[in-house]
């Protein structure tokens, strides 16, 4: 792995979700996160909730952690239930169940968890499941960092580097891609091209898609990049353009 992708790793804050009705578990959980992001230099902030209530699911409905620790038997529910509705905003988050009941370990094998760790937890069993979990953050973040965008510009095939894309705009037939290395300008399909982009992207508009990590911030109906453009968001985009900007880590 470069140094770059590295360094990317370096600047991310994972965020973690840690779900447990004892308050003492959830201490405990929360120290060993602390331990363990500490450890391998990763910088985390972690989201504690000890009831399954509306503010749980509205934290889940607005913001999508990367990681989450959850309880199984709970008073006000369950944690199989909480993991499945963050598997409908990201199908593939990585969960670690911690429970005190053995045997729910079969339906948590059903959810696709990554672990399941029995109370009370074994430090090195944590720090296994826990590693594991940064680790599969961690591949999602080199695969988008490494996916290319071939583009044909002035009769040359270009190689660019989707992670390095600040924002695309359609001028009539062609698209002005703007990037870290510069500006370039091809034909082709935006529809196309947003096919081919990651979801580190959003598009805005009939003619705009911007890099999500670019914006700096988004009023009643335009949105504002860190490069100082702007752009109009179009009508049937407004809400998922807003959605999508609750979500981005301030």
């Amino acid at each position: 792995m470069n140094s770059s992708i590295l360094n990317n790793f370096d600047k991310k804050v994972f965020h973690i979700l840690l779900c447990d009705d004892d308050i003492i578990n959830l201490e405990i959980n929360q120290k060993y996160v602390e331990l363990y992001s500490k450890k391998q230099k990763r910088e985390v902030k972690i989201h504690l909730f000890s009831k399954i209530d509306n503010k749980l699911y509205e934290y889940i409905k607005k913001n999508t952690p990367d990681i989450a620790l959850l309880d199984i038997d709970m008073p006000d529910g369950n944690g199989i239930a909480i993991a499945k509705e963050l598997q409908k905003y990201k199908a593939d988050i990585p969960i670690i169940f911690i429970t005190g009941h053995a045997e729910y370990k079969t339906i948590a094998c059903d959810i696709l968890a990554i672990g399941y760790l029995i109370k009370p937890v074994i430090p090195e069993n944590f720090e296994l499941l826990y590693r594991r979990a940064i680790a599969q953050v961690e591949s999602e973040i080199s695969e988008e960092y490494n996916k290319f965008l071939i583009l044909t510009v002035h009769k040359k095939v270009i190689r660019i580097r989707s992670c390095t894309i600040l924002c695309i705009e359609k001028l009539q037939k062609n698209l002005i891609f703007k990037t870290e290395k510069g500006i370039f300008e091809t034909r082709d399909s935006l529809v196309s091209i947003e096919g081919q982009l990651t979801t580190g992207f959003l598009r805005i508009s009939q003619s705009v898609i911007v890099n999500r990590n670019e914006i700096l911030s988004v009023d009643r109906d335009t949105v504002y990049l860190s490069t100082g453009d702007e752009f109009p968001i179009g009508r049937t985009y407004l809400t998922k353009v807003k959605e999508a900007y609750r979500k981005i880590p301030k």
